[in-house]
Parts: structure tokens; C-alpha cells; sequence
């Protein structure tokens, strides 16, 4: 894995050359999270964003033995992290946000206790919450390479920028 981070304080561009590498950035990601975080993953249909949260809940302190699905059908998935719960929303399958899918959402980002990652967050992330860290999965050269641009709509977030910088720079 490697990256590169530009002029601003927000921004980080990462490459993986196979799935376990999006595992181990999502894990890493997951491990350095401030608590409660909301994450936003974009990318095409195929690009890995749920291999990523898979090693984003094993950051988070998941077991590697729980199965870590897409919620695309489902709309949510939850996983219990002790009293905290990481909670995996897909926006995919969504064209509107009716009122009840809008208070639904609500009520999850807002509880302290929660982790939320939404897959195809571009949607309605930003209607319903100001502050979230970007996640944007693009295809590589290869068919196993992922581009990863990882941004940030506020400041609580500048901190993970960083570590994952560093992280990625010294190859660890």
C-alpha cells in the first residue's frame, strides 16, 4: 500500500493491490476512528467497499469469524462491539429518503454509541449529517489494484489523516 497526501490537512490518496490490503486499511481505519464516527464509502458496484468494512469491523474489535455482509437488501446491518455497535447502512438500492427512511437514519448517525458506514453515501450522507469521514473507491490498473481518496468534512478527522499518512508511507 502506498499514498500520497496533498497540500491540504484533509485529504488522503492510498492505493491496495489486493483484497487483503483493503482489509488492512479498513482495519486500520477502524482502529484509529474517534468514537462516534460516521463514514461515507463510495464507489462502483465491485470495487470492494464491503471487503473494506469487513477489515474496518475487525479494527473495530469485531472477530474476524463474524460475517460481514452487505446490507444492499437488507438496507442495514448492525454488529454488536461490546455496548457500542457498528452499524453498515447501503444507500443503493435507494432513489429518495421518505420521512421514515430519513428519521430511521437519524436516529442511527445520531447515537453516540454508533459507528455508521454507508455504502453509496454521496446519495444523502451530507442531508443528514455535517460532519463524516469520505471514503471514495475507485478501480485500479489492475483488476485487484483499489484507489482509495479519503477525506474529511470536519477537523475530528484530521488526526486519523494523518496516522493513516504515516501509516501508509512507512509501508507498515
Amino acid at each position: 500500500m502506498h499514498s500520497t497526501k496533498n497540500s491540504y490537512d484533509d485529504l488522503v490518496d492510498l492505493v491496495t493491490s489486493s483484497p487483503s490490503e483493503t482489509q488492512s486499511l479498513g482495519r486500520s481505519i477502524g482502529a484509529w476512528l474517534p468514537k462516534p464516527s460516521v463514514l461515507g464509502l463510495d464507489g462502483p458496484l465491485g470495487a470492494g467497499k464491503t471487503c473494506f468494512v469487513q477489515g474496518l469491523a475487525w479494527g473495530l474489535g469485531i472477530p474476524a469469524t463474524t460475517h460481514v455482509t452487505s446490507p444492499a437488501y437488507t438496507l442495514v446491518q448492525e454488529y454488536l462491539l461490546g455496548s457500542r455497535k457498528l452499524v453498515h447502512i447501503d444507500f443503493y438500492r435507494l432513489s429518495t429518503l421518505t420521512n421514515t427512511d430519513f428519521m430511521l437514519f437519524q436516529e442511527l448517525l445520531e447515537n453516540p454509541n454508533h459507528i455508521v458506514v454507508i455504502e453509496w453515501a454521496s446519495k444523502f450522507l451530507s442531508d443528514l449529517v455535517p460532519e463524516f469521514l469520505t471514503i471514495s473507491i475507485s478501480l485500479g490498473q489492475d483488476k485487484n489494484q483499489r484507489n482509495f481518496r479519503v477525506s474529511s468534512t470536519s477537523p475530528r478527522y484530521v488526526e486519523l489523516l494523518d496516522k493513516l499518512s504515516n501509516h501508509a508511507n512507512t509501508g507498515s
